[in-house]
């Protein structure tokens, strides 16, 4: 038999074909399981017969029968697919197990803003993501607790002892309900707060402490009326024209939902603001920090674009990302 070809073209593909055609004697009903004509399976046995110099399949009888020749190659040929497969596996799931696991913690506004993008970014890099959203003080816990590998937050206090690096300086504005008559333009806590009440963030959350030492500070403390912990819940105050609050441009990007029922407005007065830091807990979060920061700068930067740029004009010039 001419040997035209080499042992080298047969491949993993001719050795499924090969099997197809043994199993079932039919090169039709092989072709079907390997999606492929009749004519495609018949040359690749062909091939494989010339490669090796042997005859693999007696085509003189019906159904075809495979010679000692072929019987050998299908038992070898299933042992090395098997290996073959095995390897593939322990390859994927050695891949797997040296990405990590994440477990992810962030302040409200920023898992409703930044959080599934920013997941999206670094999902190929993780294992698996776990992600715990909510006011500073829990996430302090949890952080003091090792129960998270990287943390999103506002709290100049947490992690005292872990490097932080700055994401986001934003300033503080308020925002009224658009039903309200108010002049655009800077606004006097206490004279909005003579028309309508102030509906405070929980001074258990830190943009809440933040916002009533600032309010002491110029000596404009309002009445205490309405106190949520999370953004979700002053806003729908705010749109529902039951009060008017003070917030963040990130904030509003969050309650965006309510966008069309609230009006920002900045504040008399020299602007106050807040800062957001990436705090990388431990060896996992300091591996994935350059990374997860990266992705989280870009994110912040199109939110500014297009929510803030929509929602709150006035405030771009006042924030700083990185």
């Amino acid at each position: 038999m001419a040997n035209a070809d080499t042992i080298d073209d047969i491949d993993l593909r001719a050795m499924r074909i090969f099997l197809a055609v043994y199993d079932s004697r039919n090169m039709t009903v092989a072709g079907r399981d390997q999606a492929l004509t009749q004519s495609a399976v018949s040359q690749a046995i062909s091939k494989m017969e010339r490669s090796l110099g042997v005859l693999l399949i007696d085509r003189s009888v019906r159904p075809m029968q495979p010679t000692p020749a072929g019987d050998m190659l299908a038992e070898r040929a299933r042992e090395l697919l098997t290996a073959t497969n095995t390897a593939l596996m322990d390859v994927r799931s050695l891949g797997a197990s040296t990405r990590p696991r994440v477990r992810l913690g962030m302040i409200d506004s920023i898992a409703g803003t930044i959080g599934a993008p920013l997941i999206r970014a670094i999902r190929s890099d993780v294992r698996e993501v776990s992600v715990w959203a909510g006011i500073s003080p829990n996430l302090r816990q949890d952080l003091a607790r090792g129960r998270l590998d990287l943390v999103v937050t506002s709290d100049p206090t947490m992690g005292a002892d872990i490097k932080k690096s700055r994401l986001l300086r934003e300033p503080f504005i308020a925002v009224v309900p658009k039903s309200f008559k108010v002049a655009d333009g800077p606004i006097s806590p206490m004279r909005l707060a003579a028309g309508l009440p102030l509906v405070r963030y929980s001074v258990r959350s830190v943009i809440g402490d933040e916002i009533e030492r600032e309010l002491v500070r110029r000596g404009e403390v309002p009445p205490r009326v309405f106190e949520f912990d999370g953004t979700d819940g002053v806003f729908a105050m705010v749109a529902a024209g039951l009060g008017w609050a003070i917030t963040t441009p990130i904030c509003l990007a969050h309650g965006r939902q309510f966008g069309r029922d609230v009006k920002a407005l900045p504040i008399e007065g020299a602007v106050f603001t807040r800062e957001v830091h990436l705090l990388a807990a431990n060896a996992v979060g300091a591996g994935l920090a350059k990374r997860v920061r990266a992705a989280a700068l870009e994110i912040i930067k199109t939110t500014i674009e297009t929510d803030i740029q929509t929602l709150a004009p006035h405030a771009i010039p006042h924030i700083r990302v990185g």
